[in-house]
């Protein structure tokens, strides 16, 4: 009666356990099964009777599962606990953790068992909320919660993995850092949480530009990078981060409105017996600060010369709010001529640094800076300031001559900035120059940045009274009814399109075109860059008003302009002016396009 009431009581604790309860047979086949199967697997006890325990197992798992089984048929140490993979009902797979022990046919006087083993038992617990949970926080250790792509632990790792496979010779790694250029802007003009989708659609694209052994990451922030393993040459590389450079300068659609986005990207290429997974990342860092200083939008591939620069454009950086603290930037001011008399209508103001120790330094050397650390800002407003306040000069000089107006450059970060309307306001108020005597130039690329915003702020920009004007059109993406929209006065023509007017019809159809749309929408035209008296005539036959370039004068110095407008603003007193010594020695020679 004892035995009975301990056999039934057994039998309960195994029937109501959460486990499953499994006998099996010496020759490794199902005897029983405990009524826990159906919750947790959804499969009917007495089907399975007779079968190989094996056969329940996932097949990479069964072949475990037999060497602990023989390891506890041998009589040895028990193993350890078992992770393996049963097949639910439903064809999907569940993780479990199983134990097993042997079941003795005989015993001895000792207690110690003898012989073959009658059978196994075997304890089934499912884990598979377990392994999702650890899962769940091994993959945000190393993935980015906003994007899901792999973060900088991962991608690390997964660079040192890449380049200890490369084959020296045969395969490279490629790295590719990625950066949103003016991503700051959208946030502060949208909002972070239009922001956040960006960054999220940003994530999208990259991944749909790669193939199955590549990692697309997050690094933070707006930055982003590839790893491209086993490439068999730099253009097989660069194709997938032109690729990934196209997909990314497809609007976005962001608040309900179409946003476009840049990015600026640096490529480094290499295998194990050429650099370590750190100097690979180095090298890719590097290069795409070397894209950015090169204009963004853009990618570039990493050279010791690169590398070489880094340490220097630091040091730039630094010095540059010095600079602007110390007034070590100057103005020089490039002559806009009425093309049918040559006579100088304006004066286009172009900053300049003259540093401490490196001397002389032209746009193209620090403006890229000022913009990544947001210094354009401050550096803008001064510009403003002093362009007002030298064109208030001229004005006050002007003896009954029309005075010349002065084009200011505008850059997407001043364009956006809250306290512009504000900052160009009180330098007209302190200098006294009235606003029709001032030009902002936009290029079309930034009035083409959040249209919507822009405009609001061209419109602002036009009750003050000053003119507008679009700068190196024709580089753009505007759409003819866009450019209907925006309250502009001006089209500067490229000057890419001036210097091959004289190659033939298809040269010179594009420069024409701009002009004939300028006069149909009643907008005044300037051609950039006029090197010639050929280029000049052909501008005047189409009816270009306006034009600068070196074939009228080089950027000079205010002194030097202030001479030149004394004597009456003509042509010959342009030329006069720039023939002699006084303003050869302070004009400055700058390349051809080097301006704000």
């Amino acid at each position: 009666e004892g035995l009975a009431r301990s056999e039934s009581l057994f039998r309960g604790v195994v029937q109501s356990s959460p486990d499953l309860i499994a006998i099996v047979s010496p020759d490794r086949s199902l005897r029983y099964l405990s009524p826990s199967i159906r919750p947790m697997l959804g499969l009917d006890p007495e089907a399975l009777l007779g079968r190989a325990v094996v056969d329940m197992l996932h097949p990479e798992d069964g072949r475990l599962l037999s060497q602990m089984l023989d390891v506890i048929e041998a009589g040895k140490a028990l193993p350890d606990a078992l992770e393996c993979r049963v097949r639910h009902r439903d064809g999907s797979w569940c993780h479990v953790e199983v134990t097993a022990n042997r079941i003795a046919a005989t015993r001895g006087d000792d207690g110690a068992d003898q012989g073959r083993p009658e059978g196994f038992a075997m304890s089934i617990r499912d884990v598979t909320r377990r392994k999702e949970m650890e899962a769940e926080i091994t993959f945000r250790a190393f993935h980015d919660s906003l994007t899901q792509l792999a973060n900088r632990t991962l991608f690390t790792d997964r660079i040192e993995r890449a380049v200890a496979r490369s084959q020296p010779g045969r395969t490279q790694v490629a790295v590719a850092f990625i950066d949103l250029d003016d991503f700051k802007e959208v946030n502060d003009s949208f909002g972070h949480s239009v922001g956040d989708e960006l960054l999220v659609t940003v994530a999208g694209r990259l991944r749909s530009c790669l193939r199955n052994v590549d990692t697309a990451a997050r690094l933070g922030g707006d930055e982003f990078a590839l790893l491209l393993e086993d490439v068999a040459n730099p253009e097989e590389a660069l194709a997938i981060v032109r690729r990934a450079m196209e997909v990314l300068r497809r609007p976005f659609r962001l608040g309900g409105r179409d946003v476009s986005v840049r990015a600026s990207v640096g490529v480094a290429l290499g295998s194990r017996e050429q650099f370590t997974p750190d100097e690979l990342l180095r090298n890719a860092d590097v290069a795409m600060y070397a894209a950015k200083a090169g204009g963004k939008g853009r990618y570039e591939v990493f050279d010791p010369a690169t590398h070489d620069g880094s340490g220097r454009r630091l040091e730039l950086r630094i010095d540059l709010q010095g600079g602007i603290d110390r007034r070590e930037f100057f103005l020089v001011f490039e002559p806009i001529a009425l093309l049918a008399s040559e006579r100088i209508a304006g004066m286009e103001a172009l900053v300049r640094w003259n540093h401490p120790q490196r001397g002389l330094m032209t746009p193209e050397e620090f403006i890229p800076l000022a913009e990544e650390s947001g210094l354009i800002v401050p550096l803008g407003r001064w510009i403003i300031d002093e362009a007002c306040h030298q064109a208030k000069g001229w004005y006050d000089d002007r003896d009954g001559i029309q005075p010349p107006f002065v084009a200011i450059n505008l850059s997407a970060r001043q364009l956006h900035d809250p306290e512009l309307i504000h900052d160009l306001e009180a330098s007209l108020d302190r200098s006294g120059l009235p606003p029709a005597c001032v030009t902002l130039e936009v290029t079309e690329s930034v009035l083409m940045h959040d249209v919507d915003d822009t405009l609001q702020t061209l419109r602002a920009l036009k009750a003050l009274g000053v003119r507008l004007a679009i700068d190196d059109f024709g580089t753009g993406y505007s759409s003819f009814s866009y450019l209907r929209r925006f309250p502009v006065d001006i089209l500067k023509v490229d000057r890419a399109f001036i210097e091959n007017l004289q190659n033939g019809p298809e040269d010179s159809a594009v420069a024409r075109a701009i002009v004939k749309l300028a006069q149909t929408l009643k907008l005044q035209t300037v051609a950039e860059g006029i090197s010639n008296p050929e280029q000049l005539q052909l501008l005047r036959d189409w009816g270009c008003e306006f034009g600068q370039g070196y074939h009228f004068s080089r950027p000079m110095s205010p002194q030097a302009v202030q001479r030149v407008l004394r004597d009456r603003t003509g042509a010959a007193a342009l030329a006069a002016a720039t023939a002699s010594s006084v303003f050869a020695a302070q004009r400055l020679a700058v390349p051809a396009g080097a301006e704000l």
